[in-house]
C-alpha cells in the first residue's frame, strides 16, 4: 500500500510541478478538506511550548498581582502589617530551622532518610 502510494506519487508530482511550479504535497497541504499538513519539526515545537509556558506564566503572575493588591488592599492593613504577617506565616524563624535540620540529621543517620548530595 505504501509503496503503491509513493509509485502515485513520484509518477503525479513531475507533471504537476511543471504545471503549477508546485509541489503536489504543497499544494494538497493547502487544502483543508484533505486534512493534511506539513510536520513541524523538533526546533519549531520547542519554541511552540516555550513560548506558550511563557504566555501562561506571564497571564497567571498578572491575575496573582490583581488578586495580592486587592486583597491586601481590601483588608485595610497597612503595607507593613501585610509584610510582617507574610514572614510570620511563610518564613520560619532560625530556632525553627535549626530544629527542622537537627531532626532531619537524626533521622539521616538513623537510616531512615536518604541524605543530601550537595
Amino acid at each position: 500500500f505504501f509503496n503503491t502510494a509513493k509509485i502515485i506519487y513520484s509518477k503525479i508530482n513531475e507533471p504537476f510541478k511543471t504545471l503549477y511550479n508546485i509541489n503536489l504535497a504543497d499544494a494538497l497541504a493547502k487544502v483543508p478538506e484533505t486534512g493534511l499538513t506539513h510536520a513541524k519539526t523538533k526546533v519549531k515545537k520547542q519554541k511552540e511550548k516555550r513560548e506558550s509556558a511563557r504566555q501562561f506564566k506571564k497571564s497567571t503572575e498578572e491575575q496573582w498581582e490583581k488578586v495580592d493588591c486587592d486583597t491586601m488592599l481590601g483588608t485595610r492593613q497597612s503595607f507593613k502589617q501585610r509584610d510582617l504577617q507574610r514572614k510570620s506565616l511563610y518564613f520560619e524563624s532560625q530556632e525553627e530551622a535549626k530544629i527542622r535540620t537537627n531532626k532531619r540529621k537524626a533521622l539521616e543517620e538513623a537510616g531512615l532518610r536518604r541524605k543530601k548530595r550537595h
